[in-house]
């Protein structure tokens, strides 16, 4: 179920503006790590549990 999230992430990087299309949350990846970033700009390494429920692993400062 990763790896379907980080094709249909890369997709979207392809594209110039996607941020600004899409409302927040926004995911992505960035190092590795799949990144949450909410409205009010605070960042969240995630992950999916056995169920495919997100599970915030930690914040990034």
């Amino acid at each position: 179920m990763m790896e379907y999230i980080k094709r249909k992430l890369c997709r979207l990087e392809e594209k110039n503006d996607w941020r600004k299309k899409i409302p927040f949350p926004h995911y992505y990846e960035e190092n590795g790590k799949i990144v949450k970033e909410t409205a009010d700009g605070k960042k969240y390494v995630v992950t999916l549990d056995d169920a495919y429920n997100e599970v915030i692993v930690e914040q990034i400062k």
